[in-house]
Formats: structure tokens, sequence, C-alpha cells
């Protein structure tokens, strides 16, 4: 069995006591706090390894668990949360910890490559990759049972109301929409046509 699981500080009441999100194939590789990098060691000694909350979310493939932690990591960060991951998730051999010279390497790369330098590159693709990755998210996400869609959607759903509630976190989400152009693509646009016509529908049959 695959599995996405958080781990969280003791008494936390709402997403932002979550500290890591992983990716597991046995429940002991959720429960183990050790072998972990420096930030999250920090905050295990701060706490305990005992009194840490772990929550595991069960996936139908392996893929599928990949695809859940990066969603959650990248869900979390955007509501500000501050996580302990290394990585934005999704990678890696089920099972099959890194050895020290992987480890190495990949530390080696992501000091050679800065911010500056991975915007640069993406400005360089080509114009139809975020078309081509969205169409691929699409895709994902179709093969996603309804269980599993039912999960992340609470998920998801239950983060952002704790997040909003949060006066900081919501002052800045409010300070970063004043004064931008608001734009919907032509899915969007489309969807509120056809919205819109159903309201017109229902109208006139009442």
């Amino acid at each position: 069995m695959s599995f996405a699981y958080i781990h969280a500080r003791p008494n936390t009441s709402d997403a932002s006591g979550i500290f890591y999100v992983g990716k597991g194939n046995r429940i002991s590789r959720a429960r183990d706090m050790k072998g972990r990098n420096k930030y999250h060691a920090a905050i295990i000694k701060k706490h305990g390894a005992e009194n840490i909350l772990v929550g595991t979310i069960a996936c139908s493939t392996e893929t599928i668990a990949f695809e859940l932690e990066a969603s959650l990591i990248k869900c979390l960060k955007r509501m500000g949360v501050k996580l302990s991951n290394m990585s934005s998730g999704g990678e890696g051999s089920a099972g099959v910890p890194a050895s020290k010279n992987q480890r190495l390497k990949m530390k080696e790369i992501n000091e050679r490559f800065s911010s500056e330098k991975r915007r640069a590159a993406r400005c360089k693709e080509p114009s139809d990759t975020n078309a081509r990755r969205s169409e691929t998210m699409r895709l994902r996400w179709a093969e996603k049972t309804a269980e599993e869609k039912q999960a992340i959607g609470k998920l998801i759903t239950a983060n952002n109301n704790s997040s909003w509630s949060d006066p900081v976190i919501r002052a800045k989400r409010i300070a970063g929409m004043q004064g931008k152009k608001k734009t919907m693509t032509p899915a969007a646009l489309e969807s509120r046509k056809r919205n819109l016509a159903k309201r017109k529908l229902k109208g006139n049959q009442s």
C-alpha cells in the first residue's frame, strides 16, 4: 500500500501546525522520525518524537501517492505554512533511501541552480509548456478514484478555511490581490457561459 503522510506539531488544530509532508509504503516509515533533514530534526528535538502527530492518506497506486505528496507540499506552501521539506516532493524511489553520494550530488545541483537561473530557464520554455502541463495534470486527476478526489478536496478546503481565518495570511492574500488586473482563461469563460445558461434554463422552467 502506498500513501502520503504529514507530520504535525502537538496540539495542532489547523494547517499551520504541519511541518512535513512525505510518501511511503509502510506505516513504520511515516512514524519514523529519524534520518530526516536538520530542520525536521530541530522540530523533533523541541517537541519530542513521541508527541508528533502523524496523518496518512492511502492511495491506490504509488504514482498517485507521489502526486499527492507534491500537491500537498505546493498547497501548504501557498497557504504560507513553513515546511521542513527540502524539495517539492513527487520524486524518489519508494523504499530505497538515497545514498550519501546521491545526496551530495543533489545538494550540488541545488546550489548550482539559483532561483534566478531557474526562473530564466522557465522563460525559455516553449510557449505551449503550460498548456501541456495542464493537460498532464488533468489526465492524472482523471485517473484518481472518487475516494481519493474527495479526500484531497476535503483536505484542501479545510486547509484553505483555516489559513483564511489567520489574520496575517488573510492580510497577505488581500494585499497580493489588490491592484492586479482580473483575467480569465478561455476555459473559465466557457465554464461561466455554461453556468449562466443553466441558471437561465432553470429560471425559465420555474
